[in-house]
């Protein structure tokens, strides 16, 4: 029985490399090159060492990660409905062509083709204009998939003070909220603003007057109406009840202060799942690459008993629409000890850790924890 597991940023968003054919490939070595040497980007044209174009003031210019931390540079153009370029990997310099397509809502289908001309992979998502490209990237032969975000360089007028990404504050990664502003002039704005709760989520697109500092959208068709307000750097939204009605889901609201930039990566010690960075350091060490799986269940947490007399301070986590797959307790002893299980989905298991010597077995507190789900079997794993 295999469960859906939530890994957002939010969103989104990736590969192991322009010839990826699972998560450990090595991008660019089967069909692209393996020279380290990055090219690098000139202002306005191609890349350095790949390319001899001239400049050309209608290329776009891009860079970002596939995955989560693959670093690539895209060039392309785009004209009449047509897309056409080429990126690489900063790790190799070997340029692999791009030819594809944007629709009318700016969604964009982008085919990449290795030297004899097969499709290898396509990247498929949205752009806003002078800001960012951002999807997911699918691997021809193997289907499998992976997120990018790449970020428009040099393509903003200066004077266009709303455009951006822009991320709410005090949020955590299940509650995030989005606003990506384009194609600003004087009398307003494009926009696209996201929101999430836990597995539901909402979106608004849509075109923003401006006055001064204070932006306002209204929903011709449902009387929606939301406003902007610019101020010391930061964007305040608050929407009327019609948005979170037509454009949210359950429990999903968009107002909030929002800041130019990309939100930083939620770790065990940002969500105060463990309490110190000596913590954190020795709870990554313990579950290793698993670190992952617990703060995929970081959006709810509830303190609990520690049935086992140890002095821990329990806690557990659930996100918020898919809580039988997405949930942790970690049982805080003294020090830098813990005993700590989460689900790992998937595998239909639960992976019980811990790294205390007087601990050989699951104890009590978990045993409780798990009791709605005990068709999983339990992995018992000791790292002293």
């Amino acid at each position: 029985m295999k469960k859906a597991v939530i890994a957002v940023v939010l969103s989104v968003l990736v590969v192991t490399g322009a010839s990826c054919g699972g998560m450990n490939e090595n991008p660019g070595e089967t069909q692209h090159g393996t020279n380290t040497a990055p090219p690098t980007v000139q202002p306005g044209g191609a890349e350095s060492g790949l390319d001899s174009k001239p400049a050309d003031k209608d290329r776009i210019e891009l860079e970002g990660t596939i995955g989560k931390d693959l670093q690539v540079h895209m060039s392309i153009r785009i004209k009449d409905g047509q897309v056409d370029g080429s990126y690489y990997y900063d790790r190799y310099q070997e340029s692999i062509p791009l030819k594809g397509s944007i629709d009318a809502n700016r969604m964009v289908t982008i085919k990449e083709y290795e030297p004899g001309g097969a499709v290898n992979g396509t990247f498929y998502g949205w752009y806003a204009p002078g800001v960012r490209l951002a999807g997911d990237w699918t691997n021809e032969k193997t289907k499998a998939g992976y997120p990018f975000k790449l970020r428009v360089l040099n393509r903003t007028d200066k004077n266009a003070v709303w455009s951006g990404e822009w991320y709410r504050l005090n949020s955590g990664r299940f509650d995030s909220g989005s606003l990506v502003v384009f194609n600003e002039d004087s009398g307003g704005f494009e926009f696209r603003l996201e929101a999430f709760s836990g597995a539901n989520n909402g979106s608004i697109d849509g075109k923003a007057e401006i006055a001064g500092n204070r932006a306002r959208f209204r929903d011709a068709e449902t009387g929606a109406s939301m406003s902007l307000v610019l101020d010391k750097g930061l964007i305040t939204v608050e929407a009327d009840e019609k948005i979170n009605q037509y454009h949210a889901g359950a429990g999903v609201a968009f107002d909030g202060e929002y800041k130019k930039g990309e939100r930083q990566p939620d770790t065990v010690l940002s969500l105060g799942m463990v309490e110190t960075g000596e913590q954190e350091a020795e709870f990554k060490r313990l579950v290793g690459e698993d670190v992952d799986l617990f703060i995929d269940t970081a959006q709810r947490m509830v303190d609990e008993e520690d049935l086992d007399g140890y002095g821990a301070r329990v806690k557990s986590y659930w996100v918020r629409g898919v809580g039988l797959s997405n949930q942790s307790i970690i049982m805080l002893l003294p020090g830098t000890r813990f005993c700590a299980a989460v689900i790992d989905p998937e595998n239909d298991r639960v992976k019980v850790y811990t790294n205390a010597d007087y601990i050989d077995k699951v104890p009590r507190t978990i045993e409780k924890w798990r009791e709605n789900f005990k068709e999983y079997r339990v992995e018992f794993i000791r790292r002293l």
